[in-house]
């Protein structure tokens, strides 16, 4: 598989429980007050997955031009179901560019879905190389592990929380994302799974992820939802 990603060698996301000082301001879930990401058939703010500090050296490599990238999206309406598109501007806000329409859902993902889920920090370990190979056999479905020196490890054969590099990915392939601004093809920038401090999770299925990718030139962000 080739590798359209933002950052050739990636990074886990682990977040903790206890907000504690940190030296990059990353965010985790959490209420938020982000201009401009409300979801407009919802009527509501945005899920916020992670909000990312880009002065970060690990990160830093990701895009120019802006202080923090926002990952945010829809589960309580039709938006999942497509393409999830919006920018970044240069005053931090957000630009809502495309969402399907659709009607507000007040039991999807599950009954009584939370506004917003639990804030934590953000800790950022770096993928070995033996773990990458790993993920990118399972990727192209040529893993043996009966030829591998050591054993599968469990953590690997599920969707993780991961910024660039190349994630586990349930439909086996990066999608062709276009930019709907200048027409190219958006790398992937980041993978999202089921797995937050709310025990249910984001969706309650282990194997839902949201990737994104991101056009640099624009500040064009694009979700989707894919599944097993």
């Amino acid at each position: 598989m080739l590798n359209y990603s933002v950052l050739p060698i990636g990074f886990f996301v682990a977040y903790g429980n206890v907000l504690g000082h940190t030296t990059y301001k990353h965010v985790f879930c959490g209420s938020h007050e982000i201009k401009g990401a409300i979801c407009h058939n919802c009527n509501k703010a945005l899920i916020r997955f992670m909000s990312l500090d880009l002065s970060d050296p690990k990160i830093s490599r990701v895009t120019s031009g802006m202080p923090y990238i926002h990952l945010l999206f829809c589960w309580t309406c039709s938006a999942s179901e497509d393409v999830f598109s919006y920018r970044i501007l240069g005053n931090g806000s957000v630009e809502l560019i495309y969402a399907k329409s659709g009607p507000r859902l007040y039991d999807f993902p599950y009954p009584e879905y939370p506004i917003s889920f639990p804030m934590a920090t953000i800790m950022l370990s770096q993928i070995s190389d033996s773990e990458q190979r790993v993920i990118k056999s399972l990727n192209a479905e040529t893993y043996d592990r009966f030829s591998e020196i050591d054993s599968i490890c469990d953590y690997l054969i599920k969707p993780r929380h991961q910024i660039g590099g190349e994630p586990y990915l349930v439909q086996k392939a990066f999608d062709e994302v276009i930019c709907c601004i200048c027409g190219s093809r958006m790398p992937f920038l980041a993978s999202i799974a089921d797995d937050c401090l709310d025990n249910r999770g984001f969706t309650g299925n282990k194997f839902v992820q949201v990737l994104f990718y991101l056009c640099d030139d624009c500040h064009m962000i694009s979700a989707i939802q894919r599944c097993d």
